[in-house]
């Protein structure tokens, strides 16, 4: 039974909980970081990756990082996962995975410019999470396995494949509509 308060209402304060085991005010994220950040999560701040690899597992990301990305020091292969794959902002155009122009997909730490237009993001990374495991069983069997698999969905913009959508068309609002095929789309995925 939950009894405490253990979420934030938005994402960066929520991932720095989760990833430090304080309170996100205690963190000096206790907003998102929005536009173009020049803060994140301080590289003094203990983060769980980084006590996991200590003890010996290997450590991925798969997804939206959102705990800062203007200084290499805050991204997620400097704080203690071995690969990562995914965003660094808030959220993009689950297709495109784009921000206005720029596209905002990630492999370590080289960005990723050729993407697939027609493959929605919450696929993308189900697929690469998918990945990682065959790998990591492939490669040890005797490692333990850490992988933080963080979804953009159902993150704004609101876009969902049509078979999604139509399983939500008895809403008649949009905006829910649109909401609840994303978390079709989400649930069908894990």
């Amino acid at each position: 039974m939950l009894t405490e308060y253990y979420a934030h209402p938005t994402c960066t304060p929520s991932r720095a909980a989760l990833m430090t085991g304080r309170y996100a005010h205690n963190t000096g994220l206790p907003f998102p970081l929005i536009g173009k950040p020049v803060g994140g999560l301080s590289p003094e701040i203990p983060v769980m990756p980084e006590i996991l690899k200590d003890m010996g597992y290997a450590t991925h990301m798969v997804g939206k990082w959102h705990l800062g990305h203007s200084k290499k020091s805050f991204t997620p292969t400097r704080r203690g996962f071995d690969s990562f794959f995914g965003l660094h902002g808030g959220g993009f155009d689950h297709y495109s995975k784009s921000i206005g122009t720029c596209t905002d997909l990630w492999r370590g730490e080289s960005h990723v410019p050729n993407v697939n237009h027609t493959e929605h993001a919450t696929t993308l990374f189900t697929n690469e999470a998918i990945e990682v495991i065959r790998q990591h069983h492939h490669d040890s069997t005797t490692q333990p396995l850490f992988l933080y698999l963080a979804y953009t969905a159902p993150h704004d913009p609101l876009q969902a494949d049509a078979e999604y959508v139509q399983q939500c068309s008895h809403i008649p609002h949009r905006t829910r509509r649109m909401f609840c095929a994303m978390m079709r789309y989400y649930l069908s995925s894990t």
